[in-house]
């Protein structure tokens, strides 16, 4: 799921595609979406973005009639992103389109090119917002870290905050733009055990000042991500290199890592850490209260599953190899000696980076 920094990279991104460009005609939703209509139409319209956690907004502007102005604010769901292509290319499952009109550069071609809002599993949605964003959205811990700080600390109370803190921090109310990876990585660096108590882990951070914690780090590491993801700002078909996904994988230290526990948290979301077990457990069992068992229980749960899978696999692969062993017999093919030709081991990629890899180049 697209969290704050791809939030931000698709923001910049319009921006730089839509600068020194007009957009004209009417707008087109496709069939299949489920989305309001938008109803606006001109003969030359620009357009501008911002984004704000997990929400972006496109501003449409009449270049005639500054007054004539729509906002549109767009969440992303599981897949969604924009695209700028040529009309001959607008990609399948693009479910808004904004047609500009030829500039000088485009003459050439003679072909408009189109902005396009793309979700292939249609989570995504927008609505018309004046001004303003979403009910219950925090402010963004990227540009609006001290509010963010703030409206965190002075709401220890709510009870959003009795929940274990890796169940806490995707609540967008306080922790706008944090999702699934971002979590794993700083509860990672903070060394905070997931399960712990979300308001025993923040009240402490109250009397801190300019210290790196757990808040400050909901500040950095997404800004981390957008410096490793600057090509995307940077071309108008927002390539995404191999150098990129590389770098990526590289940053992460603690999301799908086959090295790392995991555990199911009471939304069923996986959770990746590296805590010892005994911690993990009196941080369970501090809470005391039946949902701390059952979260106790959940862990438990998710430590034996990874085990079983792991002697599955063994056990396969010793299967695999007595089946295949017998049969280079018979064919009688060299395994050993100078007769042998060394082969090029076949790499096959591991969970995690095939899916790391999805969602990179999804953007």
């Amino acid at each position: 799921m697209p969290e704050g920094p791809e939030l931000c990279m698709n923001s910049r991104f319009v921006n730089n595609v839509c600068r020194g460009r007009l957009f004209t005609g009417k707008i087109v939703k496709s069939a299949v979406s489920k989305c309001p209509d938008v109803d606006f139409s001109s003969e030359a319209y620009v357009i501008s973005s911002e984004s704000r956690g997990k929400e972006m907004a496109l501003t449409l502007q009449c270049s005639a009639e500054p007054l004539n102005r729509l906002r549109l604010l767009f969440r992303f769901g599981m897949s969604g992103k924009f695209k700028f292509t040529p009309m001959n290319q607008i990609p399948k499952h693009a479910h808004l389109q904004f047609f500009s009109r030829p500039s000088d550069a485009d003459a050439a071609s003679e072909q408009k090119l189109v902005l396009s809002f793309v979700d292939v599993r249609r989570f995504g949605s927008w609505r018309v917002m004046p001004e303003g964003w979403g009910e219950n959205r925090g402010p963004d811990p990227m540009f609006e870290y001290e509010a963010f700080r703030a409206n965190v600390l002075e709401n220890l109370e709510d009870s959003a905050f009795n929940r274990p803190i890796c169940e806490a921090m995707l609540n967008q109310k306080f922790f706008n733009g944090i999702g699934n990876y971002l979590r794993a990585e700083i509860l990672y660096r903070a060394s905070v055990a997931p399960f712990t108590c979300a308001r025993k882990v923040l009240e402490p951070l109250a009397k801190q000042e300019h210290e790196e914690d757990l808040l400050s780090l909901c500040h950095t590491v997404p800004k981390e991500v957008v410096d490793l993801k600057q090509t995307l700002g940077k071309s108008e078909t927002a390539v995404v290199t191999e150098e990129d996904y590389r770098a990526f994988c590289q940053w992460l230290k603690c999301y799908e890592n086959p090295a790392m526990n995991t555990a199911k948290d009471h939304n069923g979301r996986t959770i990746w850490f590296k805590v010892t077990w005994e911690r993990l457990v009196q941080c369970v069992l501090n809470q005391n209260s039946s949902r701390g068992r059952d979260i106790e229980n959940r862990v438990l749960l998710g430590l034996k599953c990874t085990a079983l899978s792991q002697s599955r696999l063994k056990e396969k692969k010793m299967r695999l190899k007595k089946q295949v062993e017998p049969a280079a017999k018979k064919a009688k093919i060299p395994t050993k000696g100078a007769t042998a030709k060394a082969k090029k081991p076949i790499t096959v990629p591991t969970r995690r980076s095939a899916r790391l890899k999805v969602r990179w180049f999804n953007l």
